[in-house]
């Protein structure tokens, strides 16, 4: 317990525990979802991206609530089908990165098909259900918002993931560049007025050089 606080307090310094929104547990030896860290974990209400990853999870069993969770990674530990059951009450979630494990068949994910309806992103990498024919095409079907699988869509087409990064990136560049561009009008319409005024300040000195003359 004192490892995972340790870890804990790289994401919550600054915060209330309900303001928390993002924690990692990384390389904690033969982790178990105890009662005790099941009621810590679950004190953080906000929590929306999980990580456990390479803590040798052999189940899942006391798994916290975290309803407003979307994103969940639990890489390389120890997972196998029948343990899955136990995320079925994270109905919002979006991601599952489960890559790394030991899930044999596609329907070990049959207990989550009719509860994760918003699950979109899913990864299985390393697990041997990956030998199976046609896992791809199963998964899909279990899940009808679910767009990819590793880094493939259901037409089989290679995602470039850093691709779809890049594009939400450049729509804020866009937002910044029509800012930037603005500015730019206001200063240059700026500039034609001071001309203007110097122009008329040169006119008037030179009517009143005119009449001087007279």
């Amino acid at each position: 317990m004192k490892e995972i606080k340790e870890q804990v307090a790289n994401f919550t310094e600054g915060l209330e525990v309900n303001e928390v929104e993002e924690l990692a547990l990384i390389e904690i030896k033969n982790l178990e979802f105890t009662k005790e860290i099941k009621e810590y974990l679950e004190q953080f209400s906000a929590l929306e991206h999980l990580t456990i990853n390479m803590c040798g999870l052999k189940d899942l069993n006391n798994f916290p609530n975290l309803p407003k969770l979307v994103e969940l990674e639990m890489m390389d530990n120890k997972l196998k089908d029948g343990h899955l059951a136990q995320l079925a009450h994270l109905t919002l979630l979006e991601s599952l990165f489960l890559g790394g494990n030991d899930l044999a068949t596609p329907e070990a994910f049959v207990p989550l098909a009719k509860k994760l309806t918003q699950l979109k992103h899913l990864e299985v990498l390393e697990n041997p259900l990956t030998e199976k024919d046609n896992h791809r095409a199963t998964l899909f079907s279990l899940f009808p918002e679910l767009n990819i699988i590793d880094c493939f869509d259901k037409e089989g087409n290679e995602i470039d993931l850093d691709d779809i990064d890049s594009e939400f990136d450049g729509d804020d560049d866009d937002e910044d560049g029509l800012e930037d561009g603005e500015e730019e009008d206001e200063d240059e319409e700026g500039e034609d007025y001071e001309e203007d005024d110097g122009e008329d300040e040169d006119e008037e000195e030179d009517e009143t050089e005119k009449k001087l003359k007279k």
